[in-house]
Formats: C-alpha cells, structure tokens, sequence
C-alpha cells in the first residue's frame, strides 16, 4: 500500500506523547526521522496552549515545521504567526462570568500563549495538569485580555446552557473537560490553513488522534487516523484507519501500513 502524503498532522496527549513515562515513545521518534529524511511536512496540532507544552521534549519539537495550538486558534511556522483566532470578546466575557457565578473551574490562554486558572480551581485540576503538562498555570483574574482558547470544566446540565449562551464560537466536550475557540476555529481549520500555505492538497495531508476534539481533523485529512487508545467510539469511527495504541507503537505502525515509512 503506498501514497502521496506530504503533510502529517499529530495530536500530542495520547497520540504522540504518553504521560505515564513523559516522553515521546522511540518508536514514535523514529517514525518522524523517517518522515522527516523523506521531506514530509510535520506539524503538532493540540488543544494544549504554548505555556503547556514548556517540557515537551525538545528533539520532538525540533522535529515539527509548523505547531499549530490552542485547539487550532494560533499556528506558528518556524515560530512566526501564520495565523492566530480571538475568541469573540462578548462571548469570552460571557463564558468567564457564567463559570465565575457558578464556581466553574476554566483555564484560559491569551494572544501571547500565556495560560492562567481561574480562583474556583481545585487541587484535583492542579493534579491532572501536572500530570499531563508537568506545569501548572498561574492564578490570576480575568483582566479583558484577547483570548484564544479557553478550557472549563463543566457538568452536562452547564454545558448544554453554555452551547445556548455563547453565538460566535465553536464550543466541544472533551472526556473531563469542554473547549471554546472562535467560530469555525477547531484542529480542521488550522490543518486546512497550514496546508494551504505550504501548497499542499489536502488529500495529500495525513492527521493522528485519540480524542474528540481531533474528530474534526481526522475527517478533514487526506487519511485519518485514530490511535488504539482513542477515548471516543466516534473518533475511531470518524477515522479511515484505527491502529495500536501509543504503548504499542501506534504511529509508527500506521505509518507502515499505509507505506509511507518501512
């Protein structure tokens, strides 16, 4: 089996990086060698602000010509903006009120790629972040900065009145959390973008995840691919290809499969 790729997409937490060791597995770092020796494109495209990927390895960023961030909202090429999404001003002062009236933990994330916690966050966040990020946010208020990106926590019932409250932005459940970009702004549309600049079709890109969020990205893309650890039956369903897990060589194995790397 062989193909055309020029361009592929990587979801971070769970799909490139594994939190129980911190690291990027070997085989997923010799698969983007490979990738790269070839002159395939990389790009990362996670929901992670850039102040949240502080401790990702540094050879795996080395490795990417473009990291698009914040769920899609801020894209850097050879860390110049190609593109950054403000999430409208009324529905940001909306959602921060709303979390902030009914005690709502949210980490929010600015134009400048700083993230910070609301005061209603719990130790149990403090505890997930550090786990996934190695780094927790600062505490501070909501001072009418531009955000890009904004990450709450709410229940069912909250989320539904939310979705119904905010009008100009793309709003998505994730496993523990919610996310809210700017309309149309989500991984898809920075996939979309970045290919269009470096000239690339889109049937020629190719996208890994595991989450909800990359349900988007992995439609768009010439070939999606959902890790064996994917959380969501509807992202192992979105995809035209599901392989192992991030433990079991995911990457580089799909890779294989579909001739791209031997």
């Amino acid at each position: 089996m062989s193909s055309n790729i020029k361009a592929v997409f990587f979801d971070v937490d769970g799909t490139t990086y594994q939190h129980n060791i911190h690291a990027v597995p070997n085989s997923t770092m010799e698969a983007l060698r490979k990738l790269k020796e070839k002159g395939i494109k990389l790009a990362i495209c996670t929901s992670r602000a850039e102040g949240e990927m502080i401790h990702l390895p540094k050879e795996y960023l080395e490795m990417m010509d473009a990291i698009i961030s914040s769920g899609g909202a801020l894209t850097k090429v050879n860390g110049e903006i190609l593109e950054e999404h403000e999430i409208d001003k009324t529905d940001a002062e909306t959602l921060m009120q709303y979390c902030d009236e009914h005690h709502i933990t949210c980490r929010w994330a600015d134009d400048e790629g700083a993230c910070s916690f609301d005061h209603w966050h719990q130790k149990e966040e403090e505890d997930l972040f550090y786990y996934l990020y190695l780094m927790v946010p600062n505490e501070q208020s909501y001072q009418n900065e531009r955000l890009i990106h904004l990450l709450f926590y709410p229940n069912d019932e909250q989320f539904e009145e939310i979705c119904s409250l905010l009008h100009n932005s793309h709003l998505i459940k994730l496993r523990k959390s919610c996310e809210c970009t700017a309309l149309n702004v989500h991984k898809a549309s920075g996939l979309r973008r970045l290919a269009e600049h470096w000239g690339i079709s889109i049937e020629d890109t190719m996208a890994f995840g595991d989450g909800t969020n990359d349900l988007p990205m992995l439609k768009e893309a010439g070939i999606g691919v959902a890790m064996g650890n994917a959380y969501a039956d509807a992202v192992r369903e979105a995809a035209d290809y599901i392989t192992t897990s991030i433990e079991e060589d995911g990457v580089y194995n799909a890779l294989v499969h579909y001739g791209i790397i031997d």
